[in-house]
């Protein structure tokens, strides 16, 4: 969500990048609103541009964007991975071909046992509800609900048999003391999550460790880099090859840019936009 703009931010001022306008498109905008908010863009004659909205919008933004021919070559767009994150997983096909060539940040997980355990058992559930529904992998939000479904029961576990509370019944209990013993368990978990990574949750939120940069192409997506958000990672922190961990701005691979081009795009002023 929103915490990853900070992180976006702080690299562009050491990349001495600076963000000249910023616009905002709420989900209910209509087609006509965004258009006419894509041809004031074009009238700045930037070439760049940073996308952070909600995923509802996002078909609609990128669809009415290629139309006005701002998917072309010498062109770039990255999206956070507030929208990366569902790209491949609820788009329609005419959505990720008007995508081909976007950069874009996707929360990492790594593979586990019990993540490809998990994965195998909604394919074949959903398959038997549906043939037609295809599951290919499990979504980070999907992951982190499972995860902080399994750390709330060990909490409200952990209250019951310290305190011999019945907390079956949740409906009022953030404004009662119980409320406040349950918080404190959640706050205190700590455990292996669905990933393997280890959960938990300071100040009230999940601690993203890492995102993976991803490439746009075809019908998937093809990693080209591994940003830590944290500055005690190394190029050993995680299990890929050392050119990948984006430590430098040299380790990220070739990105195919809209259009179809290998050429980097320059330019001059970089557009935010955000909801």
């Amino acid at each position: 969500g929103r915490d990853i703009i900070p992180f976006f931010f702080n690299s562009f001022e050491e990349a001495n990048v600076t963000i000249v306008y910023k616009s905002c498109i709420a989900a209910s905008s209509a087609d006509e609103q965004i258009i006419e908010e894509l041809r004031n863009l074009t009238k700045l004659k930037s070439t760049v541009f940073v996308v952070h909205v909600s995923h509802f919008l996002v078909p609609r933004l990128f669809l009415n964007a290629k139309k006005l021919g701002l998917l072309s070559e010498g062109y770039a767009w990255i999206m956070t991975s507030t929208s990366m994150n569902f790209l491949h997983s609820s788009m329609d096909p005419s959505v990720i071909e008007s995508t081909q060539g976007v950069l874009g940040l996707k929360s990492y997980t790594p593979a586990s046992t019990r993540l490809h355990n998990l994965t195998s058992r909604l394919r074949r559930i959903f398959y038997m509800q549906d043939p037609n529904i295809e599951v290919s992998a499990v979504i980070p939000d999907g992951i982190w609900a499972y995860d902080a479904t399994w750390a709330l029961a060990e909490a409200v576990e952990r209250t019951w048999t310290s305190t011999g509370l019945n907390l079956v019944n949740l409906n009022n209990i953030t404004s009662s003391k119980h409320g406040l013993l349950l918080l404190q368990e959640i706050l205190q978990t700590r455990f292996k999550g669905l990933s393997g990574e280890e959960i938990q949750y300071p100040n009230g939120k999940l601690v993203s460790s890492a995102f993976e940069i991803v490439n746009v192409i075809g019908k998937g997506e093809r990693r080209v880099g591994f940003w830590p958000c944290e500055e005690k990672h190394t190029r050993d922190s995680y299990p890929l090859n050392s050119r990948r961990n984006l430590l430098s701005t040299n380790d990220l691979e070739t990105i195919i840019w809209p259009g179809g081009s290998s050429t980097i795009p320059r330019g001059s002023k970089m557009h935010f936009r955000t909801i």
